[in-house]
């Protein structure tokens, strides 16, 4: 086998566990070959290849397959490898029981944002879980908190790429508004979603930033909690909270993470 059909393999083969991924119930072949686009052959290897290394498991009676719990403690020893829980987890929890609310963490990486940890307040609240998952730049409060950082040709660049999409009647879908929301997020020093990704659901997020840089956002901490709760007072008050605790947070260990943006200014080449 060459080296692009290898690449290509490995390619195909993390979309499949991608598609896996959060399906407990597991997913039947038809189904990942429908989402994936990929023959039913090539799923079938795949999955066999997964299965055979232990990272995927077949219910007997369904015969869907599902990640296993070898291919899942395989992700937690990575992720106690990196010690994220060490050097958040107070953060997290002193502000869960501050507000009451439910704290999210985001790290902020070159290929976009993640969540990656959260502390349930005395408030506990329902929604789907966004942990592991990227963060919609346009229509999370930790994206645009992010997208705050950078000029406004650079998030111009940003959503060239990754586009507008609309996940509730108020997610902002035009470059114009979301340039204006960005203006007043930086004179705010906090973002908000007001029920753009999830109905009834308003969060706000506040920035954390290299310990060497002070421009640059590595991290947010985003505070979720129901509509109906969310006054603008209540807001400014989550966000004295978040501000006062995030002051006095230290991200000095979190140098070796490779966390942040470096600026690739590559709106400059694509309009060449």
């Amino acid at each position: 086998m060459d080296s692009y059909s290898s690449l290509a393999a490995v390619e195909r083969t993390l979309q499949v566990i991608e598609i896996l991924i959060g399906k407990v119930d597991g997913v039947s072949v038809t189904e990942i070959v429908n989402e994936s686009g990929l023959s039913k052959s090539m799923v079938s290897r795949i999955l066999t290849t997964l299965k055979g290394t232990g990272y995927v498991e077949q219910d007997a009676r369904t015969r869907f397959y599902k990640l296993s719990l070898g291919y899942i403690s395989t992700v937690y020893r990575h992720i106690n490898a990196l010690e994220i829980e060490d050097i958040f987890y107070p953060l997290l929890e002193r502000l869960a029981e501050r507000t009451g609310e439910l704290i999210q963490l985001t790290l902020v990486k070159e290929d976009g944002i993640y969540f990656v940890a959260k502390v349930e307040g005395s408030n506990p609240l329902k929604i789907a879980t966004m942990l592991g998952r990227k963060a919609p730049l346009h229509a999370t409060a930790a994206g645009k908190i992010w997208l705050a950082s950078l000029s406004d040709e650079e998030v111009m660049n940003v959503i060239w790429r990754t586009g507008l999409k609309a996940f509730t009647e108020k997610t902002i879908t035009t470059p114009n508004a979301l340039l204006e929301e960005i203006a007043k997020i930086r004179q705010k020093g906090y973002s908000i979603a007001n029920e753009e990704i999830n109905e009834d659901i308003i969060a706000i997020a506040v920035p954390i930033y290299d310990h060497r840089m002070r421009s640059k956002v590595i991290a947010s901490i985003v505070v979720a909690a129901p509509k109906f709760k969310m006054n603008s007072a209540r807001i400014e008050e989550l966000f004295e909270i978040c501000k006062e605790e995030t002051a006095s947070f230290d991200s000095s260990p979190l140098a070796s993470f490779g966390l942040g943006y470096q600026s690739q200014r590559l709106i400059t080449s694509l309009n060449k």
